[in-house]
């Protein structure tokens, strides 16, 4: 994961988009497996504006949170059609 890291945020910094996909490559990759929403946890903390929020939190703050299987299953499609 570090060496595609380094060679896609020398050119650019990585979105959120971006780092999402490239950890789901990477896992795909070291496991040589196709993944299943089901088969897959993914944690998320992070401070972007885009990023869903609970009711009464601000954008911004930073907090964990587990991605749903519906969530996932998006990504993985997205990173499967990506290749």
């Amino acid at each position: 994961m570090e060496k595609r890291w380094k060679t896609q945020s020398s050119s650019t910094p990585l979105d959120r988009a971006a780092v999402i996909e490239l950890a789901i490559e990477a896992l795909s990759s070291v496991c040589a497996t196709d993944f299943k929403a089901g088969e897959i946890e993914i944690g998320i903390c992070s401070t972007a504006e885009e990023e869903p929020v609970p009711e009464g939190v601000s954008k911004g703050e930073g907090l964990f949170r587990q991605m749903g299987e519906e969530e996932r299953g998006e990504w993985l499609v997205r990173v499967g059609e990506k290749d």
